[in-house]
């Protein structure tokens, strides 16, 4: 054993903070000089099998590539605590708790830099796992809050036409887009017809606008594949009506298909003119609940609306 070795196994506890840690020293190029029997066993390496080893070659290409040589850098001055995944011999990558630090006085001629290391995955998947938890408890939270808030105006009007304006605007809302159009499909001719506008969309164009399903449009193209379609680029999307594109200078869209009873009975499309963008994931999620509401709205007008005309027939007869 060298002497420094011996030295530092006889060092006071106070002056090497944690030594119950796994221990690695380092020299000054950041070459592994010493590594104890704990640091070697949490790393998956026999005896002697660290020394000599770059410190930066342990660590996995998770990390950013700068973060070896910063924790280098400021243990030697000033110390550094921090969290990294390294890679094990056999290939495993874990997280690990590290404090790096200059070596205690006894030691300070040497020059080399102490790091404690402690195996942290389990604690950090942990907590990973929770945040995501609780990102899916917000999100979900933010649709039932949605839905709860749409149902509520929904009840205060009796009539689609405003049930459709008020889940327009909401979804719209919802994603941060600046206009929107909801079309249903016309039992009569089989093409899809514009029953509500919103925002940029609001003019006499839309509000006449009308595809058929074999047609080329963002639109007829949802109808038919029967899910979500979004696209960050419209102007060079194969489906879309460029001259509507034009017209209201149209960048970015998503189409979440209606459904009722299985069909796919209508469409209802957000747009940003403002810039490119990718919807997200959740957002997709959401629109496709709110257009879930339109539907609703659409049967439940229909329902609606079969007695009294049984009852008109009836009387005429």
């Amino acid at each position: 054993m060298c002497d420094w070795q011996a030295r530092l196994r006889n060092c006071p506890p106070d002056e090497l903070f944690d030594v119950n840690l796994p221990l690695v020293l380092l020299d000054t190029k950041g070459r592994i000089t010493y590594a104890d029997h704990s640091a070697e066993r949490i790393l998956g390496y026999p005896p002697s099998g660290l020394e000599a080893l770059a410190f930066d070659s342990l660590f996995s290409a998770r990390n950013p590539q700068w973060l070896p040589r910063v924790i280098r850098k400021i243990g030697h001055k000033e110390g550094w605590a921090g969290e990294a995944v390294l890679a094990r011999l056999d290939g495993q990558e874990r997280w690990f708790e590290i404090q790096c630090f200059r070596t205690p006085r006894l030691l300070a001629s040497f020059g080399y830099v102490i790091l404690l290391m402690q195996d942290a995955t389990d604690r950090i998947e942990m907590t990973e796992a929770l945040m995501c938890h609780s990102e899916e408890l917000f999100h979900r939270n933010r649709e039932l809050e949605l839905v709860n808030k749409i149902g509520k105006l929904m009840l205060e009007s009796s009539d689609l036409d405003s049930q459709l304006d008020i889940t327009l605007r909401e979804a719209a809302k919802s994603v941060g887009a600046d206009g929107g159009i909801v079309c249903f499909k016309d039992p009569s001719s089989d093409r899809l017809v514009c029953r509500g506008t919103y925002g940029v969309a609001s003019n006499d164009m839309m509000k006449n606008f009308s595809v058929g399903i074999d047609d080329t449009s963002l639109i007829a193209h949802t109808a038919r594949i029967r899910k979500c379609y979004m696209t960050d680029d419209v102007t060079s999307d194969p489906h879309a009506i460029k001259r509507l594109v034009r017209y209201h200078h149209l960048k970015s869209a998503l189409c979440a298909p209606l459904f009722i009873n299985g069909d796919a009975i209508g469409v209802l499309m957000l747009g940003d003119s403002r810039k490119h963008r990718k919807f997200t994931p959740e957002e997709i999620t959401l629109v496709q609940i709110i257009a879930n509401h339109a539907a609703s709205a659409l049967r439940l007008s229909t329902s609606a609306a079969e007695p009294r005309v049984t009852r008109e027939m009836e009387a005429a007869a």
